[in-house]
């Protein structure tokens, strides 16, 4: 059975260059197809580091209150704007009623090395021109997307993840991959897990 979340603790993120963060360096291989898919951001491409600490979507929201335009809430409802990676012993949980929108037009998704938690909740790609969910147009057109590194958990429950992925690697819908090789200091953990439960693939 799906484990419950882990309690909510406080921790440190910081919004970063994705050129100065040596993970995505690694990640796009210094400007491969998904680099130019993510550069759609205005300006240079940035992202969201969770460096520490159980992150609620509240909690996340209102610490990211003071960049412009990361996250907006409205209700239940988010919509991410940007990519985010989960570091190791990071989670990140979306509960109960709870919608996680990831913008295709602003190049969104999640990379976590840690824990992603989800709880009769929703994760959708979403179309922010159309207001409506991200439906994908063809096999290469950017769509949001799951990655879940060696040492992840993905812990879904009762939930639904909705027009994720698309036609390139690591980015086809909820991926678990061992890795990522290659960054100085860093011992490859267990393999990623997932414990599915009563949820939909849409």
């Amino acid at each position: 059975a799906v484990p419950a979340a882990p309690p909510a603790r406080a921790g440190e993120l910081e919004v970063v260059p994705l050129v100065h963060d040596r993970f995505f360096n690694k990640f796009f291989q210094g400007g491969g197809r998904l680099y130019r898919l993510v550069a759609q951001q205005e300006g240079g491409p940035r992202a969201v580091v969770i460096r520490s600490g159980n992150w609620t979507l509240p909690a996340l929201a209102a610490r990211l209150s003071g960049e412009k335009d990361v996250l907006r809430r409205q209700g239940q409802t988010y919509l991410l704007r940007m990519p985010v990676l989960l570091q190791a012993g990071t989670a990140l949980m979306v509960s109960e009623g709870e919608t996680l929108r990831l913008s295709r037009n602003r190049g969104s998704f999640l990379i976590s090395m840690g824990t992603l938690h989800l709880r009769k909740a929703h994760i959708e790609a979403w179309d922010e021109t159309r207001g409506a969910q991200a439906l994908p147009a063809d096999d290469t057109t950017f769509q949001p997307f799951l990655l879940g590194w060696s040492g992840s958990r993905t812990l879904l429950r009762d939930s639904t993840l909705s027009g994720l992925g698309f036609n390139e690697g690591l980015a086809k819908g909820l991926t678990l991959a061992t890795g990522p090789m290659g960054l100085a200091g860093y011992d490859l953990p267990a393999p990623p897990q997932a414990l599915i439960q009563g949820s939909r693939f849409e």
